[in-house]
């Protein structure tokens, strides 16, 4: 992994109290930075942070922030303002899989502000700062649904690929800017996001016995920060090369065959 003080004293992780957003708080700490961490649930940040003070040295500021609130991207720019950001992990993020007809409209808006909207102004807000100084760092995580098609999870998969394409073209924009962006496209981790997801605990169960960690997700990201415009893990590799290799139309139907099962078996247990 390269040296990440390169970046300079700050980093801004977003949902940062739990799976991989906590894994990107605890190895960016080990390499000596201070930490900026952004989450609903205040208490879990303080424990993160004392623990992260406690055995790296670093300071760190817990900013507690409902992410999918529309002015939450100003608020968290305002608690930090004093602060020269250098690297920021836009990691927050709510999925959920269900029949289109049957999703609750209210959950879906708050999906799309989370997941686009928030992560979109964040970076709009801090990357002047790494303009000006001519070094910066930009993680904004996405999923292997925004890569492929995602029959039952639509929106959550469409949120996605506004992730990585936002991702990419700022990679293009700053690539000669001395600014570092990368997509990071995960496959099934090891965290709550399924049980925020709503799905059966047998489910859960069964996906969490081959899933990434997320301290493996977030450390491949920082490995190639600045070496790649988008990176996932090896059960991304797989689907991304099938959804290149196969029409359009297979790739839809593949993973629509692929999910309904377990949709079905949700279904019926609710």
């Amino acid at each position: 992994m390269k040296d990440l003080k390169r970046y300079g004293e700050w980093a801004l992780i977003t949902g940062a109290s739990a799976g991989i957003g906590k894994a990107f708080a605890e190895a960016i700490a080990a390499q000596g930075l201070n930490c900026v961490l952004v989450a609903r649930r205040l208490d879990r940040l303080q424990t993160l942070a004392a623990d992260l003070q406690s055995r790296h040295g670093v300071v760190c500021r817990c900013v507690n922030e409902d992410l999918a609130d529309p002015a939450s991207a100003q608020r968290v720019a305002d608690a930090v303002e004093d602060l020269e950001v250098g690297l920021l992990v836009n990691n927050a993020g709510l999925g959920y899989a269900w029949r289109f007809e049957d999703s609750d409209p209210t959950r879906m808006a708050d999906m799309i502000t989370l997941n686009c909207l928030t992560p979109a102004l964040l970076t709009r807000l801090l990357v002047p700062g790494m303009v000006n100084r001519g070094n910066g760092g930009i993680i904004l995580v996405g999923s292997v649904l925004g890569v492929i098609p995602s029959p039952y999870q639509s929106v959550y998969g469409a949120t996605k690929a506004f992730d990585v394409a936002l991702a990419e073209g700022l990679f293009g924009e700053y690539e000669t800017s001395g600014i570092d962006v990368l997509a990071l496209c995960p496959s099934t981790t090891r965290t709550e996001f399924f049980v925020a997801d709503g799905m059966s605990e047998a489910r859960a169960k069964r996906i969490m016995a081959w899933a990434d960690r997320p301290e493996d997700v977030a450390g491949l990201a920082l490995r190639y920060l600045g070496r790649k415009s988008r990176v996932g893990p090896w059960a991304y590799v797989g689907p991304a090369l099938l959804a290149r290799l196969l029409p359009r139309k297979w790739s839809i139907r593949l993973v629509r065959r692929f999910m309904k099962p377990y949709l079905q078996k949700d279904e019926a247990q609710a």
